[in-house]
């Protein structure tokens, strides 16, 4: 049973988006949901539950060429905490440059696909949802304490990070990092060189890699399966296992190692093999190196 009960428009607004190049959403408690469409114009509303006698109108402003929409909120306010407060932001898809969607607490979230010079989402304590197709210069994703949750993302920079939360991708293609503190990384299809995907206390999954980077884990597991190497690449866990898969077309000059742990291989290598370390060549003509260590767990290495 919902005790805010249904939702009451307080506010609703709609923009020409002529001579716009950038769109700014700066939010507090509040919620937003920003839905790229194919209409004319950029339409805002905020709708409110709870407590609606204390919701107040959102801020907005014009200034060269940006239009930035604010919460109408500047501290904390105890009237707020019986009030729940969301936007919903109809975005003409290829309106603007540039796009950012940022709130202290509330979710935020993108539906629809769209192309941009700069995409930022961001939230400090809420989720941070994206599962369109996102093609930009630069993509961030971010929050503390919820996840972050993308499905297609084409940039030439990314940044999908959560402290507290899980970060979950389809599909990546770029040079970028993937991180979380205390959650897992989980991507599917990844592409990009100087990749950098990594967990402190969670683990970190890749389910087809093509490139090249570091992939790493302080407490969980690392388990990736690799379809092309077009650079280095290093796997590791401290005290974890690592589990990594290779495409019959991947070499690499390999070096894989356990401190407490055993080292298997399904593989058809050539090299010095012992029970904790391997060194040695993948395929034909090795040219990058592939290094899989682990301290506190098992390292396998298997054919996909």
């Amino acid at each position: 049973m919902n005790v805010f009960g249904d939702y009451t428009q307080i506010a609703h607004q709609t923009f020409a988006v002529d001579g716009l190049s950038a769109l700014s959403i700066e939010m507090r408690h509040e919620s937003v949901e920003v839905t790229v469409y194919d209409g004319a114009d950029i339409v805002v509303t905020q709708l409110a539950r709870g407590n609606v006698n204390a919701a107040r109108p959102f801020m907005y402003q014009l200034n060269e060429g940006c239009l930035m929409v604010a919460s109408p909120y500047t501290g904390f306010q105890l009237k707020t905490l019986l009030l729940q407060e969301k936007y919903t932001v109809l975005l003409p898809s290829g309106a603007v440059q540039r796009l950012k969607a940022a709130s202290l607490s509330g979710k935020v979230s993108l539906v629809g696909s769209g192309e941009w010079q700069t995409l930022a989402l961001t939230s400090k304590s809420g989720s941070v949802a994206a599962p369109g197709e996102l093609r930009a210069q630069t993509v961030e994703l971010t929050s503390l304490s919820g996840s972050v949750r993308a499905g297609a993302v084409m940039s030439g920079s990314y940044v999908l990070t959560s402290t507290s939360g899980s970060v979950h991708a389809e599909q990546v293609s770029g040079n970028g990092t993937a991180s979380s503190i205390s959650g897992s990384v989980r991507l599917g299809a990844v592409s990009g060189d100087r990749l950098l995907l990594k967990s402190t206390s969670g683990s970190v999954r890749v389910d087809a890699l093509s490139g090249s980077g570091t992939l790493s884990s302080v407490s969980g597991s690392v388990h990736v399966a690799v379809t092309q190497l077009d650079g280095d690449l290093v796997l590791k866990s401290t005290s974890g296992s690592v589990r990594a898969s290779f495409a019959r077309s991947v070499s690499g000059w390999l070096n894989a190692s356990s401190v407490s742990g055993s080292v298997r291989s399904d593989l058809p290598l050539k090299g010095q093999f012992k029970r904790s370390s391997f060194t040695g060549g993948l395929g034909d003509n090795p040219i990058h190196s592939i290094t899989a260590k682990s301290i506190g767990g098992s390292v396998h290495l298997e054919a996909c």
